[in-house]
């Protein structure tokens, strides 16, 4: 792992983190929210034992700030974040949260039920032996929740990035990051490698808004990284002996979410008679890199039966369907349309799927869905619309 580039541009970048969880910042799976959608299937807790990995100054605090009940534990080689989190923990006066300055590869504590590993795998040398080390320290039922970088984007920023580092642009040199910002900013308009630094926001970008310059050196000139596709990512999985429980974020990989049938009949019906990882490839090269998707945020479970939980839950008619948390309905006035707002996306809705989004102000059975006569719709329609609503990260299905 290039240890020196995150000692200079730490990532996620410091925050004030009381701040930001009072002004409604969550991270994804919040394990105070989103606890449904990680354990689907098995009976809440009232606390987790929970590992952090390469916490950096801010997502160990964050967590256990907002979980109090749970126990956490935080990982990083670096001792300015180590002291960072310590001077957190004195100020805030955590209770709940033990730091260790130490390596992941030497780390053996055991019988976790959460590991929480955001920006790591891709920046070390070895992902299987990260994916296949932290897998052992799980408990019986333990899930991971993860992220890596994604190539759809990646192969868009390499076009720039592998001039830049040839050409010999450092991260080490203030000068070279400005030089080479500008640089990229001044490509023609439909340059790939200029579309990836736009800053999207629910899938949309102003031609001349960019992210962050910070976050412009990690990904332009950082020359130790891995990026995934969906296939090289279930790649991993299978060398790493994990299995794949569910996406946080449907919306970036079905095809209904993305693709309205009625636009190309054909075609998706090609794409949906490809297995589903296919399905998923598909979606992401056809938006890539015009939707600001450069990772991967995903559940993994080192139990076999797991394996597509979320995607297997919702053909089961007992399965229960649950609104996503962070997202909001909204009615225009005047025209009547209906939306679905959340921070990256904004779904309109047609008559018939607001009628059932009004049948899920609590958490109701696919069977009750389609036998409902508070609505008139026949089932297949009913059914489409479950469907969609899945795809589109709308509901989420639990067992109970």
């Amino acid at each position: 792992m290039n240890n020196s580039i995150f000692d200079k541009y730490p990532f996620p970048h410091p925050y004030n983190v009381k701040e930001k969880i009072e002004s409604g910042m969550r991270l994804p799976f919040d394990l105070h929210d989103e606890l449904g959608l990680i354990f689907p299937t098995q009976a809440l807790k009232k606390n987790y034992n929970v590992l952090i990995v390469g916490c950096g100054y801010n997502e160990a605090i964050f967590h256990s700030l907002r979980n109090p009940k749970f126990k956490f534990t935080a990982i990083d080689i670096s001792s300015s974040v180590i002291d960072s989190n310590l001077n957190q923990i004195k100020d805030y006066n955590i209770k709940n949260l033990k730091i260790h300055n130490i390596d992941l590869l030497d780390f053996d504590e055991t019988e976790f039920d959460i590991i929480i590993i955001m920006d790591f795998i891709s920046y070390h040398e070895n992902p299987v032996q990260v994916i296949s080390h932290i897998s052992s320290l799980l408990s019986d039922n333990g899930v991971i929740l993860a992220n890596v970088l994604s190539s759809y984007y990646f192969q868009q920023v390499n076009i720039i990035r592998d001039v830049l580092l040839n050409l010999g642009y450092s991260y080490d040199s203030d000068e070279d990051i400005n030089e080479a910002f500008d640089f990229v900013k001044k490509l023609d308009n439909l340059h790939p490698s200029r579309i990836a630094l736009l800053d999207f926001v629910r899938g949309q970008a102003d031609p001349n808004t960019f992210i962050d310059i910070r976050d412009f050196t990690i990904r332009y000139l950082n020359d130790s990284i891995h990026y995934f596709s969906v296939n090289e990512l279930f790649d991993l999985f299978k060398k790493s002996n994990v299995f794949f429980q569910g996406w946080y974020s449907n919306f970036l990989y079905y095809p209904s979410a993305n693709i309205k049938k009625s636009f190309m009949p054909s075609f998706v019906d090609k794409l949906k008679s490809k297995s589903l990882t296919d399905q998923w490839n598909n979606v992401c090269n056809i938006n890539s890199p015009y939707n600001g998707h450069s990772k991967h945020l995903f559940c993994l479970s080192k139990n076999e039966s797991n394996l597509f939980l979320q995607h297997e839950l919702i053909k089961d008619r007992n399965t229960f369907l649950n609104t996503r948390k962070y997202q909001s309905y909204k009615k225009s006035q005047g025209v009547g349309t209906s939306f679905i707002l959340s921070a990256n996306r904004k779904m309109m809705l047609s008559d018939d799927e607001d009628s059932i989004y009004g049948l899920l102000e609590s958490p109701r059975s696919i069977d009750y869905i389609l036998n409902s006569d508070e609505i008139n719709l026949d089932k297949e329609k009913r059914e489409l619309i479950i469907t969609n609503f899945f795809e589109s990260s709308v509901i989420f299905p639990t067992s109970k």
